[in-house]
């Protein structure tokens, strides 16, 4: 897996679940097993709901001076 020519950063968001998770930690974990360099990840542990998390990706492309965004998501997210 390589985000080369794709995307220069990938956000991951969550907060802590019922789980007692991390899950913006457990994503970043995923992806760097999967081969995608951890300074390539950043972490948003403040995303607990949709709206948290398109807030905070926009304070974060706000401070890095980025420009578009795609999103990835799941149904859960976009049902309402």
């Amino acid at each position: 897996m390589s985000i080369e020519g794709y995307y220069k950063y990938i956000i991951v968001s969550g907060g802590i679940g019922k789980e007692g998770f991390d899950e913006a930690k457990v994503m970043k974990e995923y992806l760097v097993n999967k081969g995608i360099p951890s300074e390539k990840i950043i972490e948003d542990n403040n995303g607990y709901n949709s709206s948290m998390t398109a807030q905070n990706t926009r304070d974060i492309m706000t401070s890095l001076n980025l420009e578009s965004v795609m999103v990835i998501t799941q149904y859960f997210h976009i049902t309402t």
